[in-house]
């Protein structure tokens, strides 16, 4: 009888060994598992998949060139009309004391109201996006930082700040499933915002950092998240640049009436921190906004800038979600600050000049 044991025993000892440490997150596979599986140069694939992400993505190692002087003539950008009047919503939906942390905000499943999250709770919250009153709410996990909810057909997917990403179904059972899913995104590429496109069947992440990657400097960086292999392509799909930003800026500074200038000041060294990002489900454009800065940009399906421009502070306190409705109608969620509830701020299309000045 001795024998049999320790058999058992010795077998034991030898799975614990094999077995990865779950460190990250119920994490499914282990970071060296992850990274053989993700291809050293998306970019490369590209050219022998055509349907491995994004159409048209943009290579990162082909950036503009910077002169020796470290000088470069400004960008034209071509005018944009927006339909949008970022200055002034037409609905503000005051939320419950529960949501004064909102982190990130969605379309429900079902198209009838909006989804949310705080930074920390865990919690996925139902609200009426008419009243903003809170329906109902639903634990997915423990507490953690939360950062962007996207719903996908019946399911909902959330990503932490760490870049984990959680599939959680099964909403409508007494107990739902979650699946997390562990990325090479890290704390140092603060990821902010997450959006799904339907037609490649992805999920876009907005990051601010690179995790001090030279190759891409200062850029505030795009990653895609593939749903068919639950993976994370290597290299960012599209790279912002702030001072392409700052060029169209400058380009097209809107008239300044009596008093403005302490609203809008051209734009200096200030970087874009996207907090959130959202896709238009007509024009397939990428929207994103930025808390620390206050700003929001339109970028192209194939990720170049279109638009950008100052939003009033007094309206927008500190933005970190935002999604559309299927008519185009634009949401907007702001964090609660001293003491106040957070807002979702509802912007109808219109059709307007380039800015609503």
């Amino acid at each position: 009888m001795k024998a049999p044991v320790f058999c058992i025993f010795a077998l034991s000892f030898l799975a614990s060994c094999v077995s990865p440490t779950n460190d990250r997150d119920n994490q499914t596979e282990d970071q060296g598992e992850w990274n053989s599986k993700l291809p050293d140069n998306f970019f490369d694939e590209q050219e022998q998949d055509a349907e491995s992400g994004l159409s048209n993505l943009r290579n990162p190692s082909q950036k503009d060139p910077i002169p020796n002087d470290g000088k470069r003539e400004p960008k034209k950008f071509p005018e944009y009309h927006s339909n949008y009047n970022f200055l002034r919503d037409d609905r503000t939906l005051v939320l419950p004391e529960e949501l004064s942390d909102i982190a990130g905000l969605s379309l429900s499943p079902d198209g009838r109201s909006l989804i949310a999250l705080n930074y920390k709770d865990g919690d996925i919250h139902y609200i009426n996006k008419w009243n903003g009153d809170l329906e109902h709410s639903i634990r997915f996990k423990r507490r953690g930082n939360y950062k962007g909810i996207e719903a996908v057909r019946n399911d909902v997917f959330i990503i932490k700040e760490n870049g984990t990403v959680f599939h959680i179904s099964e909403l409508d059972s007494d107990k739902p499933k979650t699946k997390s899913f562990n990325t090479p995104l890290n704390v140092k590429f603060a990821v902010q915002g997450l959006t799904y496109h339907p037609i490649r069947n992805e999920l876009l992440i907005a990051c601010q950092g690179n995790d001090g990657d030279e190759a891409f400097d200062d850029s505030k960086s795009i990653y895609v998240f593939d749903l068919d292999s639950k993976q994370l392509f290597r290299q960012p799909m599209f790279l912002i640049e702030d001072q392409d930003i700052f060029d169209y800026l400058n380009q097209y500074q809107p008239p300044l009436e009596e008093g403005d200038e302490l609203f809008y000041t051209p734009p200096k060294e200030k970087p874009f921190k996207p907090s959130a990002i959202a896709i238009h489900p007509r024009t397939d454009e990428l929207f994103l906004i930025s808390s620390y800065n206050m700003m929001l940009i339109i970028l192209s399906e194939e990720g170049k800038l279109l638009h950008a421009e100052k939003l009033d502070p007094f309206l927008l306190v500190e933005p970190e979600g935002m999604c559309f409705d299927m008519d185009g109608t634009l949401y907007i969620s702001s964090k609660g600050s001293k003491g106040s509830t957070g807002k979702i701020h509802r912007f109808s299309q219109l059709a307007r000049s380039r800015h609503p000045s």
